[in-house]
């Protein structure tokens, strides 16, 4: 009965998190996830690679196979279909895979010793042994109470697991909304250029290609990666200059103000100036996504706060098996125990990998697949960037216009 309780006291608080977690707003998203029809480019017009991993879907593990499920952009090469998401029709196929559990191998020294530790234990209560005689202690022992610590503190356990999981979902959110800025914000970019009167022929495949880098500059940025080879966009002057740059999306940017600064200097250009405004508001946004991205990546979640939580999980799960010999027959305490230290440890687990979106550290996985956004961005500006015969129906190049100023003339006096 104790042990019920015992559950009883722990599990609402531990899941404390699903409730209190902030929501996004998901107004288009919900749309989205419906099923809407939203128009994108086919597969085919995807490398072949990118087309396999955008379609694989791996049953292994939730976290395993989280980058490739919740980035997944496209099934049938079209539409933008509704991500792969946990379904209760599901249960056993999850059951089945435990064993290949990415959370289950992390923790698995944690659990192994926790289960060797109470099989040592479980050996003492068979060995016919007078405690009394090896260690004596006072009469007042013999009412000693273990449940009573255990009910006390699993409160306090299962709130520190709630805010633990309940940051580290909120470091994972605001990682994905820094990169919904960076999207929005090239593909409005690419659009302003088709404002332009007459660029010169290098202008605007210049403005493309640092379009194309910057993405690419701010995921190696945030991983504490730097390669060249990846920007493929670029001449060999160019990568010259990221070569000798620190910072290479600051880099990307600094090229960007320079080559829009041509337009505030345009004197051909019509409304120059609100043109400028408008494109260099945009790059502010990007400059914004930097130090936002550098905030999330640079400042881990306070290590006092994670190692008291590990140190109290930890004694908590060791000194278990002390409480359990006293509620259940002692040859399932070993597998009690086990089971309730897969449940926490893995809690925790999950909590710090989410706590690092962008894959900083080489020892836990990429949550959010950046590679995949890098694409997105590069098949939108190129979208963007082609000629299509088909919106000449809606340029009236000045027809409006002109329209206008002979409807006002004949209304004139």
């Amino acid at each position: 009965m104790r042990l019920v309780t015992l559950f009883v006291t722990i599990w609402p608080l531990t899941i404390a998190h699903a409730f209190v977690a902030p929501k996004p707003n998901t107004s288009l998203q919900y749309k989205i996830n419906q099923g809407q029809n939203l128009s994108r480019r086919s597969v085919r017009d995807v490398p072949s690679t990118s087309a396999a991993s955008a379609l694989h879907v791996s049953k292994t593990d939730d976290l395993a196979s989280g980058p490739s499920l919740l980035t997944r952009y496209s099934d049938d090469g079209f539409t933008l279909s509704t991500p792969q998401r946990y379904s209760v029709s599901n249960w056993a196929e999850n059951l089945a895979n435990i064993p290949q559990s990415q959370i289950l191998q992390r923790v698995q020294s944690h659990l192994l010793f926790n289960f060797v530790w109470s099989c040592g234990l479980v050996a003492l209560c068979y060995i016919p042994l007078d405690v009394q005689e090896i260690f004596p202690y006072p009469p007042v022992f013999d009412k000693l109470d273990l449940y009573v610590p255990f009910g006390m503190s699993s409160g306090i356990l299962g709130i520190l697991l709630a805010f633990r999981s309940d940051q580290s979902y909120q470091r994972f959110w605001q990682g994905r909304q820094i990169w919904v800025e960076v999207i929005s914000t090239e593909r409005s970019i690419a659009r302003c250029l088709r404002y332009l009167d007459n660029p010169d022929d290098e202008y605007v495949p210049c403005m493309r290609r640092w379009l194309l880098t910057f993405p690419v500059a701010l995921m190696q940025h945030l991983r504490g990666e730097r390669s060249l080879s990846e920007f493929t966009a670029l001449t060999d002057q160019d990568l010259e200059l990221m070569e000798q740059s620190d910072n290479m999306p600051i880099a990307c940017l600094m090229v960007l103000t320079e080559l829009l600064n041509t337009v505030r200097l345009e004197p051909t250009q019509a409304s120059s100036d609100l043109l400028w405004w408008q494109m260099d508001s945009l790059l502010e946004k990007l400059t914004h996504a930097i130090g936002a991205g550098e905030a999330i990546a640079g400042t881990p979640v306070p290590l006092s706060y994670t190692r008291h939580t590990s140190r109290l999980l930890s004694l908590w799960t060791i000194l278990c098996p002390l409480v359990l010999i006293q509620a259940i027959p002692p040859l399932a305490v070993p597998f009690v125990t086990l089971v309730l230290s897969w449940t926490l440890l893995a809690t925790e687990e999950i909590g710090h990998i989410i706590e690092e979106p962008f894959g900083i550290h080489d020892d836990r996985p990429n949550i959010l697949n950046l590679d995949r956004y890098c694409e997105i961005i590069a098949n939108d500006i190129q979208l963007m960037s082609a000629t299509n015969v088909m919106l000449d129906g809606y340029s009236f190049k000045g027809k409006l216009a002109s329209s206008a100023s002979t409807d006002f003339k004949k209304k004139s006096f």
